[in-house]
């Protein structure tokens, strides 16, 4: 899985493969062998050896990228060989191997300030008549053309770059 793809408030699935490891964290005094832990924000994320847990990208690229560095010292020691923490292969095999998949896609609330403000009005005001019922409306209607591309983007459909507003709005509504 590429680390950078997607938004920030995806749900990653990651794994502690730090397994049979019994080294007593310098910083933080815990055993390898009961977690991995990684701080962010002063927060601290824990995956047991063998388990997952579903993350929030930013955090789970966080969490992967310091046990990848915790597996590559090791096999560096291991095997008497200080270049294997930056070999950039070895590093992808070892991340793609915590970050596991995309469980979940963050989707942001594309609507332009307008639209917004009529759903408030009409929440506000019930059974007043409101206009154009948005929801009736076709998407490519609704939305702008960069607009739609970020809700297919969301949905994690792969796009040309080349699609107009109407075969976006018919890709997106396929799903």
């Amino acid at each position: 899985m590429e680390q950078s793809d997607g938004h920030q408030l995806d749900t990653i699935v990651v794994a502690n493969i730090d397994l049979d490891c019994e080294i007593i964290d310098p910083e933080m005094g815990y055993n390898h062998k009961d977690y991995f832990e990684v701080r962010y924000e002063k927060n601290p994320y824990r995956i047991k050896p063998g388990e997952t847990r579903r993350l929030p990208r930013f955090v789970a690229n966080h969490y992967a990228k310091h046990l990848t560095d915790h597996i590559l010292s090791i096999k560096g020691i291991k095997e008497k060989n200080d270049f294997v923490i930056r070999d950039d292969r070895e590093r992808d095999r070892v991340m793609g191997e915590i970050l596991l998949r995309v469980e979940d896609h963050f989707m942001e609330d594309l609507r332009s300030d307008a639209d917004k403000a009529s759903q408030t009005v009409n929440k506000l005001n019930p059974g007043l008549p409101s206009g154009d019922d948005l929801n009736s409306m076709p998407l490519e209607l609704r939305y702008k053309r960069n607009e739609l591309f970020k809700i297919a983007k969301g949905k994690g459909l792969k796009l040309t770059g080349g699609e107009t507003k109407k075969e976006l709005a018919a890709i997106i509504q396929e799903v």
